[in-house]
């Protein structure tokens, strides 16, 4: 696997010290933590340079030689080697973590300033940052294991970063516990292809699969498990639990991990083993993804905090791209994810600044009322023009409305799942493309609902309030850092970045970067001819029903929320209030999963815990409380033997011997006659025993 590269020791090297280039910058920044925030951010600076420089020249490497190495780690009869490095897929990725981070980490020196633990949040977005790399380095799925472990455990510091706050702690907890059931998966998968194939190599095991050892029970259930790794990651359905409640997280987190590179992981990793993924692995992720993006769709519409509408969003974009990938396309999903990013990551940032500006107000008017609540908002594009702007591009991408980079993804993603549907033999399988479709209707609502809640109109909140008179000097733009991330992510939400025509992907430069690899099942090379004729077929078809139903969406949000309503105050209060009958407290909840989370894994495991808790006080403490007055019972024995016995019978012999030295002490008085007589005595006694 190793390529002919004439630099490849410089380039195997730079490979290796990237992500440990990375892990020291977070030592760096975290031993100078209690230094003051200018040496901080000094650091940042070059850190940051050193980071763009050296993800630079391997983006370069990468996309022009798409090096691969090997090394061997450890050996216990069979060698487990290590296979790291580049191609078109992983070159990608790697700008698009970088680039991101690179602005997230610019945004936050403004947003992060004067925060308690400003140095520790910036070291936890470095590991963070090589924790990715890693993934995105290896080919290997044991190396693959060990940095999505330590994702995890980034996206736990990051999502607790106020600890001191409850509310991020369970948050925190949650993510923790979903990503470690999905982890379990991950495991079992793991384990399976090493008993079948003796190696984590993903190129060894689809040449080995190529070569006929293939049993397809075994894979299925080792491509199911890897999948649960990813349904956990990706926040997919059922664990997509966490990801609403990761947003206590500062809200650059939110951009960063829960958003761009972090929830993308998964759908990164299903791409980077999709040839040897089964039909039936496939199809159970066609129809996970689906429900997903149905139940992310739905939720984020009746939601009021601004930042969970875009974790909801989240959840249900990222449905789409395990949809795509299970209906056997690669190039859409993979798309999606590169375009997702840009306008998710800007929308984040933007919600960032808008919640800014209203907690900016509520420290000046010292009013109670919640920041990132979209109902209190209105009329802010008078306010944040800038902002406006950035917000209404990324918006449109969202959506997927046409001349948009989301446009192009998202259609591709629809034709590829209406062709999957059409050319399967049993037509129950239409429901997939039907739960697509009422997700893109829905998408098009709750994006032009919190787009108009919170641009158009009259500032709701100062309605109510005559301290708000004068709110207008407290409403503004971001500190310059802020406001400028969120400018250069914008333009990215257009189609001219990534194709020159904006209603045909195939002619997007992407393709040639993200060819889809041949599977190692024989069935699919038929299969894939007939789905590619299908998707040209129906590719227009699908475009003018995508805008219909987008017209449909934005149109009802017009309607609803576009249009100059009557709010009454109680609408404006913190306490929820069903807006329109179509959105009921069902979706509000996000169709009750936080309640079936609580039900299924949290109390279940709270009565296991005081079951156990319950069971070590009354068994095994008793017990050892009982074997320690046994134990003290015998010791109290001991020191009476020991006083009584062994004393008695010491100081016994003692007093004998004393008695019989002075008894013997009479014979001694210094007479020779005495001692004569009793030589004599002595002398007869032996002569008559002899005798005897």
């Amino acid at each position: 696997m190793t390529v002919n590269y004439s630099s490849t020791s410089l380039v195997s090297l730079l490979l290796v010290l990237f992500p440990i280039f990375l892990f020291l910058s977070a030592i760096v920044l975290f031993s100078f933590r209690k230094f003051r925030e200018s040496v901080a951010n000094t650091q940042l600076v070059l850190l940051s340079a050193g980071l763009l420089l050296f993800a630079g020249y391997l983006v370069y490497v990468g996309i022009n030689h798409q090096p691969l190495f090997k090394f061997n780690w450890f050996d216990f009869g069979k060698p487990i080697t290590f296979t790291y490095g580049l191609d078109y897929q992983g070159s990608l990725m790697l700008a698009l973590v970088v680039f991101i981070t690179l602005l997230v980490i610019f945004y936050s020196t403004s947003y992060m300033k004067g925060e308690h633990g400003y140095a520790r949040y910036f070291a936890s977005l470095f590991v963070f940052a090589a924790s990715m790399v890693g993934i995105v380095l290896s080919f290997n799925l044991l190396l693959t294991f060990i940095f999505w472990e330590l994702v995890g455990f980034c996206s736990y510091l990051l999502i607790n970063f106020w600890y001191k706050k409850p509310s991020a702690n369970q948050a925190a907890r949650k993510a923790f516990i979903a990503n470690r059931i999905g982890d379990l998966g991950f495991m079992m998968g793991l384990g399976l292809i090493y008993a079948e194939y003796g190696t984590f190599e993903i190129h060894e095991i689809a040449n080995s699969i190529k070569g006929g050892q293939l049993n397809e029970t075994r894979m299925f259930w080792a491509g199911l498990g890897i999948f649960m790794g990813c349904v956990g990651k990706s926040a997919q359905f059922p664990l997509l639990v966490w990801l609403p409640d990761a947003m206590q997280a500062p809200t650059p987190v939110s951009a960063l991990l829960h958003a761009a590179t972090m929830v993308a992981a998964g759908v990164f990793l299903l791409a980077r083993i999709f040839p040897i993924l089964s039909p039936d692995v496939l199809t159970v992720m066609a129809y996970t993804g689906a429900i997903t993006s149905l139940v992310g769709a739905f939720s984020a519409a009746s939601q009021t905090d601004i930042k969970k509408i875009l974790a909801y969003s989240t959840v249900s974009q990222l449905g789409y791209m395990v949809a795509a990938l299970g209906t056997h396309s690669y190039f859409a999903p993979l798309f999606h994810l590169f375009t997702h990013a840009m306008f998710k990551a800007c929308l984040f940032l933007c919600a960032g600044s808008i919640i800014h500006a209203m907690a900016h107000l509520k420290h000046h008017t010292k009013l109670e009322f919640d920041p990132q609540d979209i109902r209190l908002m209105g009329g802010l594009r008078k306010r944040m023009p800038l902002t406006f702007v950035a917000f209404m591009l990324a918006s449109l991408a969202s959506a997927g409305v046409p001349i948009s980079a989301g446009f192009l993804s998202k259609d591709e993603i629809l034709a590829s799942v209406c062709s999957w549907a059409a050319i399967q033999a049993n037509p129950i399988h239409f429901i997939l493309p039907v739960l697509i479709f009422t997700t893109s209707l829905m998408t098009a609502f709750y994006t032009g609902r919190m787009f108009f809640l919170v641009f158009f109109g009259g500032f709701r909140l100062g309605k109510f309030y005559n301290e708000l008179k004068g709110f207008s000097s407290y409403l503004h733009e971001a500190p310059k850092p802020m406001l400028i991330a969120c400018l250069i992510l914008a333009p990215f939400s257009l189609f001219i970045f990534y194709s020159f025509n904006p209603i045909d992907p195939d002619l997007s430069w992407l393709v040639h970067y993200l060819k889809q690899p041949q599977s190692v099942f024989a069935t699919e090379s038929i299969f894939q001819s007939n789905l590619i004729h299908k998707q040209e077929e129906l590719h227009y078809w699908v475009i003018s029903f995508s805008v219909v139903v987008l017209s449909i969406g934005f149109g009802l949000a017009y309607v609803l929320y576009g249009t100059k309503t009557r709010f009454k105050k109680e609408f404006v209060s913190i306490i929820p209030t069903n807006e329109m009958g179509l959105i009921t407290k069902f979706s509000y909840n996000g169709l009750y999963l936080n309640q079936i989370y609580d039900a299924v894994f949290v109390k279940p495991f709270e009565k296991l815990a005081f079951a156990f808790a319950k069971f070590d006080k009354n068994a095994i403490d008793a017990s050892i409380d009982k074997s320690v007055m046994l134990f003290v019972t015998f010791s109290h024995f001991a020191a009476w033997f020991d006083k009584f016995i062994v004393d008695g019978l010491v100081t016994l012999l003692i007093w004998f011997i004393e008695f019989l030295g002075k008894q013997l002490k009479v014979l001694q008085n210094g007479k020779v006659q005495s001692y004569l007589l009793l030589a004599i005595g002595a002398l007869i006694a032996v002569i008559i025993w002899v005798i005897i």
